[in-house]
């Protein structure tokens, strides 16, 4: 059986984001190395500043294919607020290393170079959680559409639902609730959601 995938087919958002993190991991080892070496500072801080400055254009990509984009993998409002988190982090490394060259900081202290290293393994840990969210976004999204199409399957063909919840159509019970208590979550399918019942159910 050909395999499908629920997601949308352009994975651009996910390209972009991982971009940026990359971007970030690349501008805070700029910066841990101009704390630790402390020379050519004025250089030093351009490069960070290009850094900054590619950032940026990778957040008004995904600006922009945010409004060309109709089916999105998921909430474009989250979309926006991860795009302008990962921007931030550069925005704000960047304004470090400004303000200690425009104030003539002659000699970063200890301190200074400690946070470099804690700034500079944090976005790599970023980096490696942006790397996960297109499987995570895949799994969560496969797990929630086979949920529905096995409540409209087992709706349609009035076969018996499984001992630990009951489906109808537009609601599903389950019995997960610690105080034993029923819960229900209305649900209603979708047009793509009886599509879908019908190409993989017929009859």
């Amino acid at each position: 059986m050909p395999s499908f995938s629920l997601m949308p087919k352009e994975g651009k958002f996910f390209k972009l984001f991982e971009e940026s993190a990359q971007n970030a991991v690349d501008v805070a080892q700029k910066l841990k190395e101009l704390l630790d070496v402390w020379d050519n500072i004025e250089d030093r801080v351009a490069v960070i500043a290009d850094l900054e400055h590619k950032g940026d254009n990778i957040t008004h990509q995904i600006a922009t294919e945010l409004h060309r984009t109709f089916v999105t993998p998921f909430d474009r409002e989250d979309i926006t607020l991860l795009a302008q988190s990962l921007d931030d982090v550069t925005d704000f490394i960047h304004s470090a290393a400004d303000f200690m060259f425009l104030y003539n900081v002659e000699q970063p202290t200890q301190r200074a170079k400690e946070l470099g290293n804690v700034i500079a393994e944090t976005t790599v840990e970023m980096q490696k959680a942006v790397a996960q969210l297109t499987k995570h976004i895949d799994q969560t999204q496969s797990s929630n559409t086979a949920l529905k199409l096995t409540a409209w399957k087992t709706w349609r063909t009035g076969s018996t639902a499984p001992r630990s919840s009951s489906y109808s159509p537009t609601t599903m019970t389950s019995n997960s609730s610690s105080n034993g208590a029923k819960s229900t979550n209305t649900w209603k399918p979708s047009p793509i959601d009886v599509k879908m019942s019908q190409m993989c159910w017929k009859g």
